[in-house]
């Protein structure tokens, strides 16, 4: 019986380490003519990645339904 419990924290542990660290969100690629629009809303954007190749112009819309103010800036890496 322990051993089933301690396999059930090992699978738990590892689960959280995947949904945190591990997983990444597939990336949409931007065509350089089109208008992307992200939505964010219930503090999710919608695509959550986007992929660009270096030294293309993309035009992105940012459509907002969520009135949280966390939403109301986006931060760029580069």
């Amino acid at each position: 019986m322990i051993w089933l419990i301690n396999l059930a924290g090992l699978l738990l542990i590892a689960g959280i380490v995947w949904w945190f660290w591990l997983y990444k969100t597939a990336g949409v690629a931007a065509a350089q003519d089109k208008l992307l629009t992200v939505i964010v809303e219930n503090g999710v954007y919608q695509p959550a990645r986007i992929k660009v190749s270096a030294g293309q112009a993309v035009r992105m819309e940012f459509l907002r339904k969520d009135a949280s103010p966390c939403a109301e800036t986006v931060i760029f890496q580069p």
